[in-house]
Formats: structure tokens, sequence, C-alpha cells
């Protein structure tokens, strides 16, 4: 049995015996919290509580096994009960009044908030209310307990609950899993494997991570590498039905970007250390928080986002703080708190937060939008206190917009500024493009191509000029590009460069970044 349950285990018998009328459960794995209601351990722990559960599909339910022969008319007078939840209601008042009852209800949050658009439901509320003041002036033993996938405004009762949250498996947790199911079928994978795994099934319910392990060893009757990615499809879809998030596809994506290398090298220190998470935490090593990359635009920081996911081998979760902003009161602050929240489930795991200037630019100053600032706070305070794996990529294009407080040390290990490439850097760029789209490397005189440009042309500028050229040579209905396809593209300018393009703005650029203390990412 895993830790959480057990502390979760606690505090409803504690809670139980305080009498305290109304509890939240919140959890996304409803079979667990239902199988430890129903357990020997629990059971005995409460005494001569009766537990009813109402589902809205089944109705009302008794899960006591032995009943007093007193209370035998019990189930046939549930049976005969309407299967809405008011009846329910009634019947769990009436029968409080004569014994100690724990009463369950599904599903709580879809359930109840459902009838918050017919008026005539409210009552349900009022009943809870009722039923819940009746506890507390001591007439029934009645603890109600409000099974639920997340938290929900519940009008009138908001006071009279107490909120418990059954967390995921831990790390620890789920090695104990696998070891399990190892045991159980006689296998045997590597250390290395073994951790892949632990990482990869963080954020899973113990019922999910019993299911994925089952259907991934059924396949070939073995655990291998090819089963962590089929581990990773699941929790895409898992980020996609929030909504929220935008599960990144890394699979097209090449195993290198060009130039950026002192960026390059700084990740791979920090996948040293994901890759050896656990030993590291032994070791005193802080898990690592993130990195802040700004610069020129088309240079490479939405790629490195991307990069940085497949070579760390992590999930890559992509945040639209258009999607955070809602319409509603408090919706925009419950959007952040949920994207943080599913960020940490997934993780290990990179949350990727891009052109993020253009998303705070509204917080610096005494004007600012006073629903932007609560969200920055709640962003903010996260970054810096966060425990969970959850490595944050930053990008924006001019961080003098963003709120100082944002770039103090604490938020992100390093930040970076990406610049144009350089001549040197401009040969791997098309070394990698020219591959990606099939043409012969070597048969290119790419120095010769090279000296025709500036420095102010980006990686996006040097993909676009590949993708014009090989585009041209095939309607002309030419095999293969060659250099001197490639200069054509340039020498008539179809592809004007980005510092050409945005002329003053790069200078003004540079200027800003003269006081700042950053590294280069080239």
């Amino acid at each position: 049995m895993s830790k959480s349950i057990d502390i979760l285990r606690e505090n409803l018998i504690y809670t139980i015996f305080a009498r305290h009328p109304v509890v939240g459960v919140i959890s996304e794995d409803e079979r667990e919290v239902l199988h430890l209601v129903k357990e020997k351990d629990f059971l005995k722990s409460i005494g001569e509580h009766f537990i009813f559960i109402y589902d809205i599909v089944k109705g009302l339910e008794i899960t006591n096994e032995k009943i007093p022969s007193d209370y035998a008319p019990i189930k046939e007078e549930i049976e005969n009960l309407d299967r809405d939840l008011l009846s329910a209601l009634e019947y769990i008042d009436h029968l409080s009044q004569e014994i100690p009852i724990i009463f369950i209800i599904k599903s709580a949050d879809t359930t109840l908030v459902d009838t918050l658009d017919k008026p005539e439901q409210l009552r349900i509320f009022r009943y809870i209310k009722n039923l819940a003041n009746k506890v507390k002036e001591g007439y029934i033993a009645l603890t109600t307990i409000l099974l639920m996938e997340r938290m929900e405004p519940f009008p009138l009762i908001e006071k009279d609950i107490v909120i418990y949250e059954l967390s995921f498996p831990n790390r620890e947790e789920i090695a104990k899993i696998i070891e399990q199911f190892l045991q159980e079928n006689q296998l045997y994978i590597s250390d290395q494997l073994n951790n892949s795994f632990i990482s990869a099934l963080q954020g899973l319910t113990r019922t999910e991570i019993d299911n994925l392990l089952y259907l991934a060893f059924s396949n070939d009757a073995s655990l291998d590498e090819k089963d962590i990615d089929f581990i990773f499809n699941y929790k895409k879809q898992v980020v996609s039905k929030r909504g929220i998030l935008e599960f990144i596809d890394l699979k097209k994506l090449p195993d290198d970007i060009g130039g950026l290398k002192n960026l390059k090298n700084w990740l791979k220190r920090k996948k040293s250390v994901f890759d050896n998470l656990d030993e590291a935490i032994k070791n005193g090593v802080s898990i690592p928080k993130g990195v802040l990359l700004f610069g020129m635009p088309g240079c490479g920081k939405s790629m490195t986002a991307k990069y940085a996911a497949k070579l760390l081998k992590l999930p890559l979760l992509r945040l639209d703080m258009g999607k955070i902003m809602g319409p509603y009161l408090g919706q925009s602050e419950e959007n952040m708190r949920k994207a943080i929240l599913l960020a940490e489930n997934i993780s290990p795991s990179i949350l990727w937060i891009d052109e993020i200037e253009k998303a705070l630019s509204g917080v610096k100053g005494a004007q600012g939008n006073d629903t932007l600032i609560r969200i920055f706070g709640t962003l903010l305070t996260w970054m810096q206190e966060k425990d969970k794996p959850v490595f944050v990529i930053a990008t924006a294009n001019d961080i003098s917009i963003l709120p100082p407080e944002f770039l103090r040390k604490g938020r992100f290990d390093e930040i970076f500024f990406v610049d144009f490439p350089s001549k040197e850097d401009m040969e791997e760029i098309f070394r990698i493009h020219l591959q990606r789209a099939k043409q012969e490397i070597e048969a290119i005189d790419l120095d010769s191509v090279i000296k025709k440009l500036d420095t102010g042309y980006s990686g996006a500028d040097i993909e676009a000029i590949v993708d014009e050229t090989v585009e041209r040579v095939f309607v002309e209905k030419k095999e293969k590009i060659t250099t001197s396809d490639l200069l054509q593209t340039i020498e008539k300018e179809v592809i004007v460069s980005t510092k050409k393009l945005l002329g003053d703005s790069i200078d003004q650029l540079r200027e800003k970044i003269k006081s700042l203390y950053v590294k280069k990412a080239n």
C-alpha cells in the first residue's frame, strides 16, 4: 500500500471520529479510494458505521457485507428508492437518526455542479447543508464524503468541507509497483531502464500504472525501451483531454540543432542529472529548475525547447497563456493552477512557456492587469518553491519588458542570450536542413554559399532558403539541388534576412542586453 493511501486512510478515520460533516476527497483514481473504504482495516477502525455510496447511474448502494438482523430491510428499501440524489439524501437523513453513516457521493464534482443551472435542484446543496448542521448540533452521526477529480466551488457548504487529496504515487512507490510486477512475471530489466520506467510512469494513478505495465508486457511478454514511448503516448492523451497544455510531438525532430554549442553543453549536463535523478537527489544535487532563452527572432529558441525535451527524454508541454486567460471571475487563476498541477503530475517533464514577454508585459507598473498580476504571482511562487522535477523553458525575444522579479536567481538555473548564428554555425544549420530535405550535402560547396550570407541571417532564414530552393528545383524537374541553385536563391533575395527585415529593432535589442549579465548560447 502506498504512503499516500496510508495518509488518506488516517485522515479519513480521524475526520469521521471528529464528526466533521463533509469531506472532499480529490483523486483521479476513484477505484483506489473506493477500495480503501471497503478494506478490512478501514472497516475495523470505523466500527459500527454503515457505508453508503451514491452513483448517479446505480443510485444508492450499501457496501457493508454483514448487516445486523435489525437492519435487514435496508437493502430492500434502497432498491426501491428513486435513483436521484435528493431521494438518496432523504433516505440517509432518516436512517442517520438511528445509525452512524458514511455517505459517499461518487463524481461529486460533476454530479453536484451539474445541478447549478437547474435552480430547483439547488435544494440538494441546501439538504447537504441541513445535514451538516444536524451533525454539528449532535443530532446525527453522519460523514458525507464528496469523491471528485477536481475541486469545485460548492454553494452553501464551502465552510463545512475539509479537503484531502490523494496524491499520485511518488518515485519510491512506483519503483515498488514495478518491482512487484517484475517478480510476478519473472522479468528482469536494467537499472537504467527501470529508472526510465519510473520517470515515464510519474503522474499516473496506481490503476493506470498497473494497466500500462500489463498492456506493455502483454504485447511481447517483455518490458523495453519501446514501452517508454507507449507510456508517453498515453500521457499525451491525458494532456490533450485537459485542453490547457499542448503536448508537443518530438518524433519528427532531428537529433541535433545547429550552433548554440554553449547552451547544448549546458543541457547535456542537466541530462546527466535527469538520467540519474534518484541518485542525484540522494547526493544533494538540486533538481534542475529551468532556463530562460531570449534573443534574436528565428534563431532557435523554440527549437531548443524541443531539442531539450528530446535530449532529456522528457515530455514537452507547451503553455499557451492565451488558453489560461478565461472570461469568468477566478477562471484564469484556476486554469494556471490546473496547468501547473498537470505539469507536475506528468513530471519529470518540460514546461515550455513560449514568447512569455507578450503574456507578462502587462504586469509591469502600478496599472497592471489585476488578473494577470495574480497569475504571474502564482507562477513565480511555484517556480521558486517547486519540488517536482518540472524543467521550465521560457522563451522571449526581449526580456527587458519582463518584470525584474521574473529574472531573479532561483526562478531559473541560467539565462542564455541567443544571437544570430556564426559562419561556422551556419554550415551546421545548412547541413541539418539539407539532410532533412534528402539532398546530397557533399555535392554542395557550402563555403561558397555561406560567404554570400551576412551574420544577420537566422536559423529560420537558412531553413527557408533550403526549402525555397528545394521547391524551385522540384518545379523545374531537376533531381537534386546544386550550389548554384542555393546561390541563386540568396542573390535574388527571395529570403530577406531577419536582421534586414527588423532593422533598427535589432540594434535596440543589442543595446538593452549590454546591461544584463547573461551567458551566450552560441
